[in-house]
């Protein structure tokens, strides 16, 4: 059964995890294969510790310092790798790279040991693993607690924060969020370089004002949020903007300010088309909330171009059963009816069909 929009549950709240960004054209129950579950094993719990030798002669002791820090390097340089891997999509591969950096840490640096957590944390919460991504994001919670770098720590708490906001934990959502802003409004005038971080802390506390129904007050934070950066200059800057300006969005179309809300988001889109080339998973979740601001406004054949895009790059990059994928899908079967592409319809059914094993067991 297909349900026209205005009776659709608008995700925008229920699916914050996203940024806003999640698909807004639910549907009801419309199973097309079982999703399953992941059989990626979870990280290694690192490096285990050597036994310190008290007697080391200065020549030992030199070459010792020498080893760990090419080891740090090494780490470092699969960090990169890593990161680049994510950034193509390559998520299987980023995510055995990250582990291999994990293993690699030298022992006591717990700085690059909680970099390189949170680095797996953060590919999990992409890939929707959420159970995994707490738990790594707490470990490297418990490693910088112990340290002095202030400012890596408030980026965890912010990470950890919005962890707990997909999984609809508010109120924890909004303690670790305003632990970093306040360790980065301490550090921002005699550090600039942790502007961003800031910026990306504010952002995260308009969406929590959105979980809680202060729409204004949301309002107003992804405005001064847009405004730190005129003119962004670096691929995170550019991002960033993009992410307040497709949250902005959101907010403008839960109060049917539709045309602020498709001219917000139609800006991102332009960003995350140029940054992320034309795969990213941000420019998917993109499309899928342009398609939204039409499938309100009953505009389904502007949506479906939109949602058409988004279910290729999700099915491309994640596969057909991950339930990110299945969503968008969904979607794409309900604005074809809507559109009455009754062909199209059979085309993608077949096909499907034949991505389906058969008597395929959980």
């Amino acid at each position: 059964m297909f349900v026209p929009f205005e009776f659709l549950p608008d995700k925008s709240f229920d699916e914050l995890v996203t940024k806003l960004q999640g698909p807004l054209l639910a549907i009801t129950a419309l199973t097309l294969i079982s999703t399953g579950t992941s059989s990626i094993a979870q990280p290694s719990e690192g490096v285990s510790k050597n036994e310190t030798q008290k007697n080391v002669a200065p020549e030992k002791a030199s070459a010792d310092a020498k080893s760990t820090s090419v080891s740090a390097e090494e780490v470092k340089e699969k960090l990169n790798l890593g990161r680049k891997q994510r950034n193509d999509a390559a998520y299987r591969e980023a995510e055995e790279t990250f582990k291999s950096a994990l293993k690699m840490c030298p022992d006591g640096d717990n700085t690059l040991q909680a970099e390189v957590l949170e680095s797996i944390a953060g590919l999990y919460l992409a890939t929707n693993r959420l159970d995994e991504s707490e738990s790594l994001y707490g470990r490297a919670i418990r490693l910088l607690e112990s340290g002095a770098d202030q400012a890596k720590l408030a980026i965890a708490y912010d990470n950890m924060s919005n962890v707990c906001l997909k999984r609809h934990k508010i109120e924890e959502a909004q303690n670790f969020n305003q632990k970093c802003i306040d360790i980065l409004a301490n550090q921002v005038k005699s550090k600039p370089v942790v502007r961003i971080d800031l910026a990306k802390a504010l952002n995260q506390k308009a969406l929590l004002c959105v979980a809680t129904r202060k729409l204004p007050e949301a309002e107003d934070v992804f405005k001064q949020t847009i405004s730190l950066y005129p003119n962004p200059a670096t691929i995170d800057e550019k991002l960033l903007v993009a992410t307040a300006l497709d949250n902005l969005g959101g907010v403008y179309l839960k109060q049917a300010k539709f045309a602020d809300s498709e001219a917000s988001r139609l800006k991102a889109l332009v960003i995350y088309e140029k940054v992320g080339g034309g795969k990213s998973q941000d420019l998917a979740k993109c499309l899928q909330n342009v398609a939204s601001v039409y499938g309100h406004q009953h505009q389904y054949e502007k949506a479906l171009p939109f949602v058409k895009r988004a279910e290729f790059i999700e099915e491309s990059t994640l596969g057909l059963k991950n339930p990110d994928t299945l969503s968008v899908l969904k979607d794409y079967i309900l604005l074809l009816k809507l559109t009455h592409k009754d062909a199209e319809i059979k085309a993608l059914s077949v096909r499907l069909a034949k991505q389906q094993p058969v008597n395929s067991k959980q």
